[in-house]
């Protein structure tokens, strides 16, 4: 994995430069020191395989007994430090009663209490959990944690990017041959059509580990150049968003537009769609979200 000294991160002392940089802002600071122990917590609340049932929701993801124990854990830990914060987790989308309201809340968590769960379920060893922090609808702290590797990774907005203490960059180099781009599982008409074009277009090599915030931070880290995903919540990108962002990337729509503020008056189960890479390549990749007239079939709105 690149990160800014070209080696993989190991745990060890804070960055003295990334506080230094955010100290004018000690908010923030609290809030990702918060959210990175929570992370750490969450990891102990994962059994290292599924115990109970696999359940399908409605939208035809799935979700474990541990998806629901790691987020009222992290819901009541942040209700107890913050009581006027509100919360968005995945598994209760609806806002607690308990929480801060959206409307009114300065501060609002974002929780993926398990991006990837799918691969949980079958014991494929890659499952994530990701906290963003949104201040009037725009992330400014965020931590991805990933379970197999134990790596941490997090950003804090005016701060920078980093995996456990060392720096992240995105990877800007032209494409070529081996440049791996990521996309998502789900097989609705956008992400077909999008996956196609990347599938066959040359100098990109297709990856997808199924979880898009895990995505994002490695795509913060240098180990991707692109992520795209279709069908997703805003729990999957308030925090790899930022990251991206802090390590020098994009993050928009498909269709070039900024992702945030977040209307926090929007139903948190409204899709997403999210197109990240170095600024470099952005602009050239998002000419693949849009078909060329006799060639490609139109795909629906990828808005």
């Amino acid at each position: 994995m690149r990160t800014g000294r070209g080696r993989r991160a190991m745990s060890g002392r804070r960055p003295s430069r990334a506080w230094g940089s955010i100290m004018s802002d000690p908010d923030r600071v609290v809030l990702v020191e918060f959210a990175r122990t929570l992370a750490v917590e969450a990891a102990g609340l994962l059994p290292p395989r599924v115990v109970g049932d696999v359940r399908v929701k409605m939208d035809e993801s799935v979700v474990t007994d541990a998806d629901v124990a790691i987020e009222r854990h992290v819901a009541e830990r942040i209700r107890v430090r913050f009581p006027d914060h509100a919360v968005v987790g995945e598994e209760s989308s609806v806002a607690r009663q308990s929480h801060a309201k959206r409307r009114d809340a300065r501060w609002c968590w974002v929780i993926d209490p398990l991006d990837g769960t799918r691969n949980y379920a079958v014991g494929l060893p890659c499952c994530a959990t990701s906290i963003g922090v949104l201040e009037h609808g725009t992330p400014v702290a965020g931590v991805i944690y990933e379970h197999h590797t134990r790596a941490t990774y997090w950003a804090v907005r005016g701060g920078g990017a980093f995996c456990e203490d060392v720096p992240m960059h995105v990877r800007d180099e032209p494409l070529h041959g081996e440049s791996l781009v990521a996309f998502p599982s789900s097989k609705d008409a956008v992400s077909t059509f999008v996956a196609t074009r990347w599938i066959t277009r040359a100098g990109l090599v297709p990856r997808n580990l199924g979880s898009t915030a895990y995505h994002l931070a490695l795509l913060a880290a240098g180990a991707l150049d692109a992520v795209f995903a279709h069908r997703c919540k805003i729990w999957d990108i308030a925090a790899g968003a930022l990251m991206v962002e802090e390590a020098g990337g994009v993050a928009s729509t498909l269709t070039g537009s900024s992702l945030f503020p977040w209307n926090n008056q929007e139903h948190p189960t409204l899709n997403t769609p999210i197109l990240a890479a170095c600024a470099a390549w952005h602009h050239a990749l998002l000419n693949d979200m849009t078909p060329a007239p006799g060639r490609d079939a139109d795909p629906p709105d990828g808005k």
